[in-house]
């Protein structure tokens, strides 16, 4: 179990800081892909974007940084020579790719880079919206501890350059199709999936980019289907948490490492962990590992077996708890669990819960920030200004944020409207966009959010 939540975690790392070789990453044989529902239609239109301009999201730069790794490499032939020719492949394609590009080999705009990965979505796109179309249903035959999920990096890939075909209809002038863009994106989203933490956390990523997008274009929206796109961002908020829907799966994961880890002490095969939570815990999970491995088959199941009520009881209190207003979530530290044997377990094999709710309560937030500052948008669009206030275009209910039961932040910037919470003691102000990546810089050069 919690190696889903690392893998989902440093994905999106990787996947938000820069190149990812998608190319690289097979699908899993038990993924159903003729296209029969929603989700092999999205996996199709993953496979049509990997190999194009779409797979190359990087700065200019990357590439100058990319050359020099690959002269690193090329020092260190004898080491791993596959590696070596996959990178090379891959900078041969790159290269190709800034060649079609419009403004040549030099540094191409963020415009550039638009309309060039647009120019080749079509397809995708196309895929995209006959999913969209379907029922949506898990195609999996079977969720466990060795599933990697990798269509989750191609479903943040096609976000990412949907949003871009958006920013080209918007400079081309066609706002009302660049809103059509956003509407079906958005419906892609939500129907990337709930059933386990990473598809959670790759949903969430990628509303955060149509968070960041909207407020990147707010100046430029038009009137027209902009009241369609909030009635779309409304349903997303549902009454119970999406969270929630992940818990069952997580408890069948970790019932799964169970099963694998039992086997792995019965065969001798040596230190079964799931996986560490926190590095430093190492030397207590060895210390209780070697006691586990001392025990006989019985007293061990025994103590697993204990070691899952455990993490049920935890399950359902946290399963309580979210049905709460939000303000009551557990969004601080997780409560160190009572000093013992199966604690020292947990720690090192159970999710951290009060993270999740923090994802989960943020997205929420962050959605209805958004709402309202469309909202705002369809008043200027009407009366031709902003409001002055929150009261002037919301329900005196909808001015408050659940979250910290304070007032929203509301005011007019430089003739644009910004919408923040107050500050919340875990998750300080919450606003459409994320803090700016630490290495983003200036200039013509296209830097990718």
């Amino acid at each position: 179990m919690t190696v889903m939540a690392s893998v989902a975690l440093i994905g999106l790392v990787c996947l938000s800081s820069g190149f990812v070789p998608q190319d690289e990453i097979p699908l899993q044989t038990n993924l159903i892909r003729n296209g029969k529902g929603a989700y092999e239609d999205y996996v199709l239109a993953g496979e049509r974007v990997q190999g194009s301009i779409a797979s190359t999201l990087i700065s200019y730069d990357s590439v100058e940084r990319l050359q020099e790794a690959i002269r690193i490499a090329e020092a260190k032939r004898g080491e791993d020579e596959n590696d070596i020719l996959g990178t090379s492949k891959q900078l041969a394609r790159l290269r190709e790719a800034f060649k079609a590009l419009p403004s040549g080999p030099g540094h191409p705009t963020p415009l550039d880079f638009d309309r060039a990965i647009t120019k080749d979505f079509g397809p995708a796109w196309t895929l995209i919206l006959r999913g969209n179309q379907k029922p949506r249903t898990m195609p999996r035959s079977k969720i466990d501890a060795e599933t990697l999920f990798p269509e989750f990096a191609q479903f943040r890939l096609l976000a990412r350059a949907a949003f871009r075909k958006a920013r080209s209809e918007f400079a081309n002038g066609n706002g009302s199709s660049a809103l059509a863009t956003y509407r079906e994106t958005n419906r892609f989203i939500q129907r990337i999936g709930n059933e386990t933490v990473i598809s959670r956390l790759v949903a969430t990523s990628c509303e955060a980019m149509l968070f960041a997008e909207i407020e990147r274009n707010l100046f430029v929206m038009p009137s027209s289907g902009l009241v369609g796109l909030i009635d779309d961002l409304k349903g997303n908020i549902p009454t119970s948490p999406r969270i929630k829907e992940c818990l069952q799966t997580e408890r069948d994961f970790f019932y799964f490492g169970l099963g694998e880890m039992q086997a792995k002490y019965e065969s001798g095969k040596g230190n079964p962990k799931l996986e560490m939570t926190d590095p430093e815990e190492d030397a207590d999970w060895d210390r209780l590992s070697k006691k586990l491995a001392a025990m006989p088959t019985g007293a061990r199941l025994a103590f697993m077996k204990e070691a899952g009520k455990r993490l049920d009881d935890e399950l359902f209190a946290l399963s309580t708890k979210l049905n709460e207003p939000e303000s009551k979530w557990p969004l601080g530290p997780t409560t160190a669990r009572p000093q013992s044997e199966i604690s020292t377990f947990l720690n090192a094999n159970a999710l951290d819960f009060s993270a999740l709710c923090r994802i989960e309560a943020e997205a929420r937030t962050r959605t209805r920030v958004a709402i309202i500052t469309l909202l705002a948008r369809e008043h200027a669009w009407q009366h031709g200004f902003y409001p002055a206030g929150l009261k002037d275009f919301l329900p005196e209910s909808a001015t408050i944020d659940p979250l910290t039961n304070q007032p929203y932040k509301y005011s007019i910037l430089n003739g644009a409207v910004v919408v923040k919470t107050a500050a919340h003691p875990v998750l300080g102000e919450i606003s459409l966009r994320r803090p700016p990546r630490s290495d983003a810089s200036s200039g013509s050069k296209a830097i990718l959010p």
